[in-house]
C-alpha cells in the first residue's frame, strides 16, 4: 500500500515541478513582451466659459486606457479643485471679475517603457497673482500605472525618495529630472543607480532616444476638399440681401472639423475658422484641409489663455507662435485675431481683431437643436456667429443653422467679406 503512495506523491511533486517551469518560462516571457510601442498622442481640449470664470484645459489621449483614466481624474480634480475656490473668493468680491483655470500639458519622455507627462496649472481666482503650479506623471506603459517615486527604488526607507520627496520629478530614461521654481536640476548619479530597482537601473544603462513625437495620427475621415471650393460658391452680393458670417474657433479636431468641411460644401458655404496654434501643431493636415477648401483662417492664440493675464511679451509669443504653424501648415500667415473669451486688449501686431455677435453658452453640453434654436432665436443682418468645432453636435447644428438662414434668405460671407 506504500509504494503506490509514493509513486503518487512522487508523480505529483513532478507535475508540480513541470507546471512551475512552464510558469516560470512564460513569466519570463511576459517580462520580454513588456515592450510597448511608442504612443501616437492626440490632444484634447476642454473649454468652458461662463460670465463668473473660463476654464481651458489641454491634455493628451493615449492608446492606453488605464492612462487616459488617471488623466481624466486629475482633469476632474482640478476642475472641482477650481470651482470651489473661485465660489469661495467670489463672495467677497466684485461680481465682474471673472477668475481663470488654464492647464496645459509637455511630453517630457516617452520609450518603450514609460511614458511622462508633466501639466502646467494656473489658478487665478482674484485674489493678488495667479498662482502656477506643475503636475508631473510618470506611467508604466505595461500596466498603465500612475508611478510614485519609492515605486523605483529596492528600499522604501531609501534616503533618495527623502530626497525627492515634495517635488515634481520625471523619469527621463536615464534617472530623473526634479522640476523646481522654475528650475531643472538631472539625477543620475552611479549611487542612485544602485538603489534603483534592478529593471530600472537596467533601463538607464540603455541608450535610450528622446521622444519629440506630438501627434502623428491623420484624422479618420479627412477626405479631399477641392482647392477651387470658392469658385463654385456663387458669393455676389445681391442688393439688400441680409449677410451673417459664420465663424468656428477653438480647432482644429481631428474628426469634427472635417465632417463641418463636408457640411459646409454641402451647402456651398464658405465660413471662418480662428485656430489654436498648439492644435495646428498636433493637426496641421486638417488646417490645410479648411485652407484648400476656400475658408478664410484666423489666429486664436497658441493655448487659449486669458490675456489680460499676460505680459506684453508672453501676448506676442502667444500669437507669433500661431502665426508661425499656421502658416506652416497652409502657405500663409493669418491677417484676422480672435482673442479668447471675447477678449479686446491692445497689442503689438498688425492683425484685425474680430469678435462676434451671436454665441451659446455652455455649448459643449448642449443638444444640436438647442445649439441651433438659440442661434436662430438671435442672429440679425450683420450677425457673426460662433460655434466651436470641438464638439460633435455643432456638425448637425450648423446643418440645421444654415438650412434655415438659407430659407430665410440670408447670404454667408466669411469675416474679411462682412468687413468690406
Amino acid at each position: 500500500m506504500k509504494q503506490p503512495l509514493i509513486y503518487i506523491v512522487t508523480l505529483t511533486l513532478m507535475f508540480l515541478t513541470a507546471c512551475s517551469f512552464i510558469a516560470n518560462a512564460s513569466s519570463s516571457d511576459q517580462k520580454r513582451d513588456t515592450l510597448q510601442p511608442e504612443y501616437e498622442i492626440d490632444m484634447a481640449t476642454d473649454i468652458t466659459e461662463f460670465q463668473a470664470y473660463h476654464m481651458t484645459i489641454h491634455y493628451p489621449q493615449t492608446p492606453n486606457n488605464q492612462i487616459d483614466q488617471t488623466i481624466i481624474d486629475y482633469k476632474n480634480e482640478k476642475k472641482a479643485e477650481f470651482k470651489q475656490k473661485s465660489y469661495q473668493a467670489s463672495r467677497n468680491q466684485d461680481a465682474e471679475k471673472v477668475h481663470e483655470l488654464h492647464i496645459d500639458f509637455d511630453i517630457l519622455h516617452q520609450d518603450e517603457y514609460f511614458f511622462v507627462v508633466r501639466f502646467t496649472e494656473t489658478m487665478d481666482t482674484g485674489d493678488g497673482d495667479p498662482i502656477t503650479t506643475e503636475t508631473i506623471m510618470n506611467f508604466g506603459k505595461e500596466q498603465g500605472a500612475r508611478l510614485e517615486i519609492k515605486d523605483f527604488f529596492k528600499n522604501e526607507q531609501s534616503e533618495w525618495i527623502d530626497e525627492l520627496k515634495g517635488k515634481q520629478v520625471a523619469w527621463n530614461g536615464q534617472g530623473f529630472t526634479v522640476y523646481q521654481d522654475g528650475d531643472e536640476r538631472v539625477i543620475g548619479e552611479k549611487a542612485m543607480k544602485q538603489e534603483l530597482k534592478d529593471e530600472y537601473a537596467e533601463l538607464t544603462e540603455q541608450t535610450q532616444e528622446p521622444s519629440n513625437q506630438t501627434n502623428m495620427e491623420k484624422p479618420e475621415s479627412l477626405e479631399s476638399f477641392s482647392s477651387n471650393a470658392s469658385a463654385k460658391r456663387t458669393m455676389e452680393e445681391k442688393d439688400g440681401k441680409k449677410r451673417v458670417a459664420l465663424t468656428f474657433e477653438n480647432g482644429p479636431h481631428p474628426k469634427v472639423t472635417p465632417d463641418l468641411l463636408n457640411v459646409l460644401e454641402k451647402h456651398q458655404v464658405e465660413a471662418t475658422f480662428f485656430m489654436l496654434g498648439k492644435r495646428v501643431q498636433y493637426y496641421p493636415e486638417v488646417a490645410q484641409a479648411v485652407s484648400q477648401a476656400g475658408h478664410e483662417i484666423g489666429n486664436h492664440t497658441w493655448d487659449h489663455p486669458r490675456m489680460s493675464r499676460l505680459t506684453s511679451d508672453e501676448i506676442d509669443r502667444q500669437i507669433a507662435a500661431t502665426q508661425k504653424v499656421i502658416g506652416e501648415a497652409v502657405g500663409y500667415k493669418p491677417s484676422l485675431i480672435r482673442l479668447p473669451f471675447g477678449e479686446q486688449i491692445t497689442y503689438n501686431q498688425e492683425l484685425q481683431s474680430v469678435g462676434y455677435s451671436v454665441g451659446v453658452e455652455d455649448e459643449k453640453n448642449k443638444q444640436a437643436f438647442e445649439i441651433a434654436q438659440t442661434v436662430l432665436s438671435e442672429v440679425e443682418d450683420g450677425s457673426v456667429i460662433v460655434l466651436s468645432d470641438l464638439h460633435p453636435s455643432v456638425i448637425k447644428a450648423t446643418d440645421l443653422i444654415i438650412e434655415s438662414l438659407n430659407e430665410q434668405g440670408y447670404e454667408f460671407v466669411t469675416v474679411s467679406e462682412m468687413s468690406k
